[in-house]
C-alpha cells in the first residue's frame, strides 16, 4: 500500500488519510453557517529533493497561478470554521542543469498543473469588522499535466499528491453578507511524486501563496 511521509519521519497508510478526510466532511456538514466565494493569487513554488542524487540538478523557484472556489462553514459562534476550496494550480520549479548541451539553456521551467481540495480548519478571532484567522490542515492533489520546456513527461510523476498546509489572513466585513479576505500559506508536500521506476530519489511538491477573495454569507 502506497504511504505518505509525515512529519515525525513515520508513515501514514492512506486508508487512515481517507478515514481523516471523510471524518472532516462529516464535519464541515454540521449545523453551520456557510459563505460560499472565489480566491485566488500567485503560487511561488518548488521541489523538495531526498535522496542520494549526483546529477547536480538544482530547483528553484516558479511564479504561477492559484484559483478557484472557496466554501467556508462557520461552527456556531466558537470561532472555528471548516473551509474547502475546489481549486486549479500551477506548480513545478525552475530547473538548472549542468548538462551542456547544442541549445544552452540556464534553466528549464517545469510546469505541472493539478486539480487541489484544500480541507482546513479555520480559527478567527473576532476584532469587530477585521478578523484575523489562522488556517492548518491536509490538501489532496490530482495532476493533470506535466511538461519539461515542450516535453510532456507526466508519466514521471504520481498522479496524486498529498500536502500539509498552514497559514494565516484576515476577514474583512464590507457588508452583513460580504467578506473580503487576504491570506499567506505554505504547502508542504508529503507525498512522494517521482514514478521514475528504479530512482534513488524522492521528489515533494512545495509553495508559498499569497491570495485573496470574496465571500458571500449564503444566510
Amino acid at each position: 500500500m502506497r504511504t505518505f511521509r509525515c512529519f515525525d519521519d513515520g508513515w501514514l497508510p492512506v486508508s487512515r488519510l481517507l478515514a481523516l478526510f471523510f471524518a472532516l466532511m462529516m464535519w464541515a456538514f454540521l449545523p453551520a453557517q456557510p459563505r460560499l466565494g472565489v480566491i485566488g493569487g500567485v503560487n511561488l513554488s518548488d521541489l523538495r529533493q531526498e535522496g542520494k542524487d549526483n546529477s547536480g540538478v538544482e530547483y528553484n523557484m516558479r511564479s504561477s497561478v492559484k484559483a478557484g472556489l472557496v466554501v467556508d462553514w462557520a461552527i456556531g459562534n466558537s470561532g472555528f470554521a471548516i473551509q474547502a476550496e475546489p481549486l486549479y494550480v500551477q506548480k513545478g520549479a525552475q530547473v538548472k542543469t549542468p548538462v551542456k548541451s547544442e541549445v544552452d539553456v540556464p534553466e528549464i521551467d517545469f510546469k505541472m498543473n493539478y486539480i487541489e481540495l484544500p480541507i482546513l480548519a479555520k480559527y478567527s478571532f473576532d476584532l469587530g469588522a477585521l478578523r484575523p484567522y489562522l488556517i492548518a490542515g491536509p490538501e489532496f492533489g490530482w495532476m493533470l499535466t506535466a511538461k519539461n520546456a515542450v516535453l510532456d513527461v507526466k508519466d514521471d510523476y504520481e498522479n496524486f499528491d498529498f500536502l500539509a498546509t498552514g497559514g494565516l489572513g484576515l476577514d474583512i466585513e464590507a457588508t452583513d453578507m460580504v467578506f473580503v479576505f487576504l491570506e499567506g500559506r505554505y504547502n508542504y508536500g508529503l507525498y512522494d511524486i517521482n514514478a521514475v521506476p528504479d530512482s534513488s530519489i524522492e521528489l515533494y511538491n512545495r509553495g508559498v501563496q499569497v491570495m485573496g477573495g470574496v465571500k458571500l454569507a449564503l444566510w
